[in-house]
């Protein structure tokens, strides 16, 4: 999946006609530094995270329409985050403010060729079937909300319905409100950092090694709500695909040690050299602790000691089982599950026992 997607950070703080700003920079290096450089977060290359800074409108429809038809699938997704000054156009749209934008200031709003409407964005991806992940980190940028849903319904008349829905749009501020900006970056780009770093200690995802940004959205939103300095809007489509954002600092992978319970199931199985099958109610009377821990002898390829058990089925000894039983082979010690898969290892340099380091356990 992670082949699929390209980032663009986007970030304007020089402007001809309108104020200065001082954070986008540092929001667009503190969005790179996460996805690229940390050693504890990073999962993209550099050549899959693109810095845009300081575009006129030319540079930056260059970019995108690079982008939209360089590409040689559909479903690319692609990651948008744009740091600067924004502006309403009308009711229904949103304008990203580049480098040469200017106000009208009598009619509020900036003339149409200066800037890049959100409509054409939405527009110029759907024609390509690229799945957008929207993260608009400016000034009044809770209005491009209605210009997504609006652009979304025409949408789903005329291509299918999970390409309609597989967006998320992620909004600094609701309509009609200013972001704040500072020296250090702003508060948004802040609090989305401060999150994919730290979410993963969240007990649910320690045995993720990668997280999505469906992964972050639930967060996003409740540390959102802790914040007094901006109030985002926040919007995921229901088809919007799984795929990862950033790698989990807390990832703790899943890892189970031999213990005196395994112990007494292969022994029990094994019958004096004898082996037999028992069912679940003749282990549980070996133990309790035994009944949560004799299907874990068949995790493989480092133990695969007994036969998967089966709901109803007997437990018995895998010719590996019977091997290790009579002296012939090793196994280790300690295993660990690879992440996201059903394959286990041996942890690294972790001792290999016989059967009689096994029973002096």
């Amino acid at each position: 999946m992670k082949d699929r997607v390209t980032i663009f950070l986007i970030g304007v703080e020089e402007y001809i006609n309108l104020p200065s700003l001082q954070g986008p920079k540092k929001d667009v290096d503190k969005l790179y530094k996460l996805l690229v450089e940390n050693e504890e977060t990073k999962l993209y290359p550099d050549s899959k995270v693109k810095r845009i800074i300081n575009p006129n409108s030319s540079e930056l429809r260059s970019h995108l329409s690079q982008y939209a038809f360089g590409r040689t699938a559909d479903n690319d997704i692609l990651v948008l985050y744009f740091s600067g000054h924004g502006v309403p156009l009308g009711n229904n749209d949103y304008g990203l403010c580049l480098k040469e934008t200017n106000i009208i200031e009598e009619k509020s709003t900036a003339i149409p060729l200066d800037l890049l409407r959100f409509s054409d964005i939405v527009e110029t991806l759907s024609l390509v079937a690229v799945d957008p992940v929207f993260i608009l980190d400016s000034c009044y940028s809770g209005q491009a909300g209605d210009q997504i849903n609006r652009s979304l319904t025409e949408l789903k008349k005329n291509i299918q319905r999970e390409v309609a829905s597989s967006y998320a749009l992620l909004c600094s501020s609701r309509k009609y409100e200013t972001t704040p900006d500072g020296k250090h970056g702003g508060p948004f780009c802040e609090l989305l950092v401060s999150v994919a770093s730290a979410v993963g200690n969240n007990a649910k995802l320690k045995r993720k090694e990668e997280l999505s940004l469906k992964d972050l959205f639930a967060e996003i939103r409740k540390e959102a709500e802790r914040w007094t300095d901006i109030k985002p809007l926040l919007f995921i489509g229901d088809t919007l695909p799984d795929f990862s954002i950033v790698r989990n600092a807390f990832f703790q992978p899943r890892e189970e040690t031999m213990q005196k319970s395994h112990r007494d199931v292969l022994l029990s199985l094994w019958n004096e050299g004898n082996p037999t099958s028992k069912s679940v109610d003749e282990l549980f009377l070996l133990g309790r602790s035994v009944y949560t821990t004799y299907s874990k002898l068949s995790y493989k390829p480092a133990w695969a000691l007994i036969e998967k058990p089966g709901k109803g089925l007997p437990i018995k000894l895998t010719e590996r089982g019977i091997s290790f039983m009579k002296g012939d082979i090793k196994i280790p010690l300690a295993i660990r599950r690879k992440p996201e898969s059903e394959i286990w290892e041996p942890i690294d340099n972790i001792e290999e026992i016989n059967l009689t380091a096994l029973l002096q356990l």
